[in-house]
C-alpha cells in the first residue's frame, strides 16, 4: 500500500482561507443577483403587479443572503478571543438559516447553553459540509 492511500490529505492555511471565501461568493451570488433582477424589473417594468412580485424576490433574496452571512460570521468567523463562548440558540438559528431554502431538513436536539466557540463552529463547519453533500 502507498503512502498516498494512507496519509490524509493536509491543506495550508492560505489553501483554506480561498476556500472558504470561494464558498461564501458561491453562496451569495445567487440571492445578490436576484436582487439585482428584481431591482432591474420593478426600475423597467410599470405593471404593479410585477413590481409586487420583484420586491416579494428582493426581501427574500436579501433575507437569504444576511442569513448566509450570519451563519458565516458565526461558523467560520474569529468574534471574541480564544475561550470564547457561543450561545447554542445564535448556533440554531444560524443553522436554520442556512438551510431555509427547503433541500434539507434539520432535527436540533441541543438544549441552549453556552458552549466553547471552536466546538460551535465545527459543529456548524459539518453542518455546512453535510447540507452539500445531502441528496437533493
Amino acid at each position: 500500500m502507498s503512502d498516498r492511500m494512507t496519509t490524509p490529505p493536509t491543506i495550508g492555511a492560505l489553501d483554506l482561507a480561498a476556500l472558504l471565501c470561494s464558498r461564501l461568493c458561491h453562496d451569495l451570488i445567487s440571492p445578490v443577483g436576484a436582487i439585482i433582477n428584481g431591482l432591474e424589473v420593478m426600475e423597467e417594468d410599470k405593471d404593479e403587479e410585477t413590481k409586487t412580485f420583484a420586491l416579494d424576490l428582493i426581501k427574500k433574496s436579501a433575507g437569504q443572503a444576511s442569513a448566509k452571512l450570519q451563519f458565516c460570521r458565526l461558523a467560520f468567523g474569529a468574534s471574541g478571543s480564544a475561550g470564547a463562548q457561543i450561545e447554542l440558540g445564535d448556533a440554531e438559528k444560524a443553522a436554520r438559516g442556512l438551510l431555509e431554502d427547503g433541500k434539507a431538513t434539520l432535527a436540533w436536539n441541543l438544549p441552549r447553553a453556552l458552549v466553547a466557540k471552536n466546538r460551535s463552529s465545527t459543529c456548524l463547519w459539518w453542518l455546512a459540509g453535510l447540507s452539500r453533500a445531502a441528496a437533493r
